[in-house]
């Protein structure tokens, strides 16, 4: 009698392959990139932000929360540590440009909420897909019936940023509720990773701009004058989400804004808009 398969078990759900010893200080892995390179680039681009010093985060604590962040991810061809690594440098590109456009202004909490989801925006991830969870009824299905896996990542990364020891919302003062608006903005800019939410937020980015601008004319107020959708695109490359680059979202108008110079200035945001456009820096970086 031939062997009877293994029945799915829902409650057993894979993890990805784990990095070896062996494996993950190789400079030459382009499976998951280099511990030591990951941390290094994390490190230099948290300090050229400024955000290190801000929040008084040393560089022990700094590469201990960068190595737990490494360890979250696996040997996985994609959703890798060596992807989160380059979404974090498109993110900081992202957001100099945009903010030496004037836009904002961005807190410090804001920035530092968008580069650590930047780190922590696949953290766990074991190489299926929400459609896989959903038809399969996988237990992570049943506790987060929507945008499952962000919610799934967004837990691992606020379990890493709040650990006693190595996490780096210990630095965050709770007076005022910084630290809760961070823990709040991280997983709100994870969530906004889904791509099933793509459409929804584009089109509420959209509104909004088009409401700041008092006209139908689209994301591209957010250029400089002169600038194009086009550059932008070229700084963040495209979607590695399966959407377009950043471009895509500017590109609602982008060249009517070098028509309209007078709507080609600074806008100040308020703190809900100001989070909505931290999603969409996420998406166009990652």
């Amino acid at each position: 009698m031939p062997a009877q398969p293994h029945p799915y078990d829902p409650w057993d759900y894979p993890s990805a392959p784990r990095v070896d010893a062996q494996n993950r200080l190789n400079p030459y892995n382009g499976y998951h990139g280099n511990e030591l390179e990951f941390v290094e680039t994390c490190v230099g681009i948290f300090h050229e932000a400024g955000l290190l010093d801000h929040f008084g985060i040393d560089d022990g604590l700094a590469k201990r929360f960068f190595t737990n962040m490494y360890a979250s991810y696996g040997a996985m061809p994609y959703h890798c540590a060596l992807h989160v690594q380059e979404v974090l440098a498109a993110a900081h590109c992202l957001t100099k440009e945009i903010t030496a456009c004037g836009h904002g202004p961005f807190t410090e909490v804001e920035i530092l909420a968008l580069y650590v989801s930047a780190l922590g925006h696949d953290a766990g991830h074991f190489g299926v897909n929400n459609a896989y969870l959903a038809n399969s009824k996988h237990v992570l299905y049943k506790l987060y019936p929507k945008s499952t896996l962000e919610h799934y990542h967004a837990q691992i990364l606020t379990q890493i940023v709040t650990h006693p020891t190595d996490g780096v919302a210990q630095c965050i003062p709770e007076r005022g509720g910084a630290r809760a608006d961070f823990l709040r903005l991280i997983a709100t800019v994870v969530l906004a990773t889904d791509m099933g939410r793509h459409k929804l937020l584009v089109g509420e980015f959209q509104s909004w701009v088009e409401e700041l601008a008092g006209g139908s004319v689209g994301a591209g107020v957010f250029l400089r004058q002169g600038d194009s959708a086009r550059g932008l695109d070229a700084l963040a490359g495209g979607s590695a989400h399966g959407g377009g680059g950043m471009g895509d979202l500017l590109r609602f108008g982008g060249e009517r804004a070098d028509r309209a110079p007078a709507l080609v200035r600074a806008r100040r945001l308020d703190r809900d808009r100001r989070g909505g456009l931290l999603g969409v820096f996420m998406k166009g970086a990652g």
